[in-house]
């Protein structure tokens, strides 16, 4: 290469070198964050595999997402290759802040799963983008204490 062409263009090569290592370690080590509308064209399009990983309690209080699994972040480790039979589907994660969900996608990231994204906003952004939720009811029925049905 010629020394000239270097020298009169070290500005524009530094600015290079710099974004592309901006770009590499920004995404080295974290997971893609995705809004609610991505995740339901990920859901609707790619078929992807939908984690809620809030407490049941939290889900029969606020709802659920339709055609999510539930899946306590304790046993998520343990049941990690189970989730899907192809590990390269897309995988989104739900929690009620980032914690969990970084947390969860390192361990599927290590039991081989290759596309996770984490809804940003977890189960609130869902809501606030006016996608469907379930929710459980209880309905009390003569003499019994009740059953759950879906809604």
């Amino acid at each position: 290469m010629n020394q000239q062409f270097l020298i009169d263009n070290i500005l524009l090569i530094t600015v290079a070198v710099v974004s592309g290592g901006m770009l590499f370690f920004s995404s080295y080590g974290r997971f893609g964050r995705i809004s609610a509308n991505q995740a339901s064209v990920l859901l609707n399009r790619q078929k992807a595999l939908l984690l809620d990983l809030r407490d049941e309690k939290t889900i029969e209080l606020l709802g659920g997402m339709p055609g999510s699994r539930t899946i306590e972040f304790s046993s998520l480790k343990a049941q990690a290759d189970t989730l899907a039979k192809d590990k390269t589907v897309p995988v989104v994660l739900v929690c009620e802040n980032a914690r969990r969900s970084d947390a969860a996608s390192r361990i599927l990231k290590a039991a081989g799963y290759t596309q996770i994204s984490i809804l940003d906003g977890g189960f609130n952004a869902w809501v606030e983008a006016g996608l469907p939720i379930k929710r459980e009811k209880t309905i009390k029925t003569n003499g019994s204490s009740g059953s759950k049905a879906t809604n």
